[in-house]
């Protein structure tokens, strides 16, 4: 929501590159920074950021988007050179409720070149031997940063938005297994649901979604893709996972039912396998 973010439109130039923060917004759950950057003569750069409060507590990065040249989906066009790019990062680590934080954006940008060794000699017990025709060797392909620009340094105030909290505190069982939903948390940019269990395929499983639906109790339901914000482990062993569901949710209030349908979790090791456990596991809870 524009409405909510700040326009800053504070800009630095570095070597001829130029960087422009056009707006930045801030809640419980997430900090969004617009940007621009122009004057590049070759757009294949790796942009780095890092976010800091006054205190210099660094934010977690949890993802981008950004557009270059002409994108149909978008109908917007870029002139050559220029990008625009938005980054998200986990306002979760905001104590209490301030009315505002101090932030430091440090940017960099870097082209990485591959640089690959040549293939090394084929040896049969020590002997140095000629390759067959049909066998190709193949060398890892590693990375280099070259041509660096920057950095970039911003420091801004930005409106802080609190969350609505909903300590739930319920136990549901489905499938042989119980899932808690510890809590729920409600930032206009999104609604994190806090849920714990006791992890099949223990520590190499990860359970990257739960799907399902939220009900908030004005007639309209949520269908979930949950996206994954964050994981970690209690004292007791149990996992909890920290999903996030993109819906303007700020406003609604009352009762609201959470029906998670399954579980979908990949290996950590290989050969990756998925697992997935059916529910539901239903939860009904107040939200202030």
């Amino acid at each position: 929501n524009l409405d909510l973010s700040t326009d800053l439109a504070a800009g630095q130039t570095v070597d001829g590159v130029t960087v422009t923060l056009a707006r930045v917004y801030a809640d419980a759950s997430q900090i969004l920074v617009g940007y621009g950057v122009s004057g590049l003569a070759n757009q294949d750069v790796h942009i780095e950021v890092a976010l800091t409060d006054e205190k210099g507590a660094v934010f977690r990065e949890l993802q981008g988007a950004g557009v270059t040249g002409a994108s149909e989906l978008l109908g917007v066009t870029v002139p050559e050179g220029d990008g625009s790019y938005l980054v998200a990062f986990d306002g979760a680590t905001v104590e209490g409720a301030p009315a505002a934080l101090q932030l430091r954006l440090v940017m960099e940008l870097s082209r990485w070149v591959p640089v690959t060794s040549e293939p090394g000699p084929v040896t049969i017990d020590g002997q140095l031997v000629e390759p067959p025709a049909t066998v190709q060797a193949s060398a890892p392909v590693t990375y280099e940063k070259r041509s660096t620009v920057g950095p970039f340094t911003f420091d801004f105030r930005v409106p802080f938005l609190p969350a609505r909290v909903a300590d739930v505190q319920q136990t549901a069982h489905a499938s042989g297994m119980a899932v808690r939903l510890e809590r729920v948390i409600v930032a206009p940019s999104e609604t994190r649901f806090v849920t714990c269990f006791q992890s099949p395929g223990g520590e190499e499983m990860e359970w990257v979604a739960a799907t399902g639906t939220l009900h908030t109790g004005l007639g309209r339901n949520y269908e979930l893709g949950y996206e994954l914000r964050d994981r970690f482990v209690q004292a007791d062993g149990q996992v909890c996972y920290v999903y996030g569901l993109l819906a303007p949710l700020a406003d609604q209030h009352g009762t609201w039912k959470l029906k998670m349908s399954e579980l979908v979790g990949f290996e950590m090791k290989e050969p990756y396998g998925q697992n997935r456990i059916a529910g539901p596991w239903v939860f009904r809870f107040g939200v202030p």
